[in-house]
């Protein structure tokens, strides 16, 4: 028997607080669409996981990792069957920082985020599932290359994933769906640093969207999207594009998708020591650090004595995989 549950929390910060995504002068002045916590439950005979999706750039691992346990404590399952993803949307609250107001929501947030979870064991049902995967433009390379450099622009040969994955959750006694999972890359940077309002930008847009079609939540996992840039961007005309364009695609897939009962499922985690590229010379620290602070409006100080006194060794960062199978589908 498979059986799922899903539950939601609205995490709209107050007004004021501080973004992060952009550098902005100012805080979040109103919100254009409200941003949430969706946290989802997996079980079948081989294992039981948890999904919780955040709307948010991202957290630190040591916050995240708040979250993990907080829900193996409540839930009797282990961290490594808990998997946390963000959204990455750059018109969202800051949650790193000293400040009062980030303080505040970065535990108000932490707990709603296992308070969801909680929520989600006590709404199981039997279900069967079903995927569908279809190809779509949502994304532009954005490593441009100038004189054998590579800088910030847009590369029309540059490598893009334009993978749109669906797993669909249906009731088994109705055939209602419960839950759609949505997986894509593209950064979600359609609002960009001019822009004052709270939104999940185009993954929060596309799902409304979705949700109005399809008759259940939705949750947009965002895929390896370093180098890939919104194909549309700067203003809300350019977020409703992003939106339709990725809810089209998701709902010519919904009538190949088959279901079945969740016969194969499982997720597995380990620590793999990524290691990094060489310390650069003096010179090229304080430029990366100027620019920065340029840039966004940080300051770099902390990290630039922090790496001249690591000058001259090779650093590592023991960086946790997560692989997660859900019959003939799978994401890490």
């Amino acid at each position: 028997m498979s059986r799922f549950g899903m539950h939601r929390e609205v995490i709209n910060p107050p007004l004021g607080t501080a973004f992060i995504g952009y550098h902005r002068e100012v805080g979040i002045a109103s919100i254009h669409d409200p941003l949430y916590v969706t946290a989802s439950i997996f079980e079948s005979e081989q294992t039981t996981s948890v999904f919780v999706s955040i709307d948010n750039i991202g957290m630190l691992v040591a916050d995240t990792d708040v979250i993990r346990e907080g829900i193996a404590g409540q839930l009797d399952v282990s961290k490594e069957q808990i998997t946390v993803v963000y959204t990455h949307t750059h018109s969202g609250p800051a949650t790193a920082g000293n400040e009062p107001l980030t303080v505040a929501y970065k535990t108000i947030l932490t707990q709603q985020a296992i308070v969801s979870a909680v929520n989600a064991s006590e709404a199981m049902q039997t279900v069967e599932m079903g995927w569908g995967v279809t190809s779509g433009k949502l994304g532009v390379n954005r490593r441009e290359k100038i004189n054998g450099h590579a800088v910030m622009g847009t590369n029309p040969l540059g490598v893009t994933d334009d993978r749109i994955g669906t797993l669909l959750v249906r009731r088994v006694d109705d055939a209602c769906l419960v839950g759609a999972f949505v997986f894509c890359t593209a950064h979600p940077n359609v609002l960009k640093s001019d822009s004052v309002v709270l939104s999940g930008d185009y993954p929060g847009v596309a799902r409304t969207l979705l949700e109005q079609a399809l008759g259940c939540p939705v949750v947009i996992v965002q895929g390896a999207a370093g180098n890939i840039n919104a194909k549309y961007r700067g203003d809300i005309e350019s977020l409703q594009k992003m939106a339709f364009t990725l809810s089209g695609h998701v709902l010519t897939t919904i009538p190949a998708v088959s279901f079945q009962p969740l016969t194969h499922h499982r997720i597995q985690s380990c620590i793999h020591p990524m290691r990094l590229t060489e310390i650069p010379a003096m010179n090229v620290l304080r430029d990366m650090a100027d620019y920065a602070e340029q840039t966004w409006g940080v300051s770099a100080a902390r990290w630039l004595a922090y790496i001249q006194e690591r000058s001259g060794a090779t650093l590592t960062i023991p960086l946790e995989v997560q692989l997660f199978e859900l019959n003939e589908g799978s994401f890490s």
